[in-house]
């Protein structure tokens, strides 16, 4: 008990907490258009938000589950509290495309070895 009181805590100020690290991988992998439309979705039924249209609109246009939802509401109201969260996440893919890169990665992926490499005396 005398140890833990040496410990010194760091707590974190509101001021530079971001709450969007904290938030699930699935709503951290969409993209910002998927979660434009998310919020669009809900506030279009602004009273009614989380009935059973919506829900169906919802699973409809991100192509989730029903079990993915509950993770999603608290995210769509942090999203909807702070707009910068619509555009974090994944990139557009077409905005990653390099030939230059591709190449790269293309000779890099020719190098590697397996797992097994060098144990041929042990491949049945």
């Amino acid at each position: 008990m005398k140890a833990a009181d040496s410990f010194n805590l760091i707590a974190q100020s509101n001021n530079n907490f971001d709450v969007y690290t904290l938030l699930p991988g699935i709503w951290q992998a969409m993209s910002p258009l998927e979660k434009q439309s998310a919020v669009d979705i809900v506030q279009r039924y602004d009273k009614n938000a989380w009935s059973v249209e919506c829900c169906h609109n919802l699973m409809r246009a991100l192509k989730v589950s029903l079990a993915d939802l509950p993770s999603l509401q608290p995210c769509i109201f942090l999203a909807i509290e702070h707009p910068s969260h619509i555009q974090r996440g994944v990139v557009a893919e077409e905005t990653l495309v390099d030939d230059r890169v591709e190449d790269e990665v293309a000779a890099v992926e020719c190098q590697r070895e397996t797992a097994t490499t060098g144990l041929s005396m042990l491949e049945r």
